[in-house]
């Protein structure tokens, strides 16, 4: 079974639906999702469908400045 691990990061353009990439190995699934810029409810839907859905082990979120 791989290690799932996910990247939110927020940028003045991002969209969610645009701007998101899975890279999968067999140890590992990683996916880097993009979200708006001060969308903060977005950036925690994100987050929580990520962790609750997807069933992912390790979160990382980064925003930039």
């Amino acid at each position: 079974m791989a290690f799932k691990s996910a990247i939110v990061v927020i940028a003045p353009d991002g969209n969610t639906g645009k701007h998101r990439a899975s890279i999968k190995t067999s140890k590992l699934d990683l996916t880097v999702a993009v979200v708006e810029w001060m969308n903060f409810e977005q950036a925690v839907n994100v987050c929580q469908d990520i962790v609750q859905n997807q069933g992912f082990q390790s979160l990382i979120k980064c925003s930039p400045g």
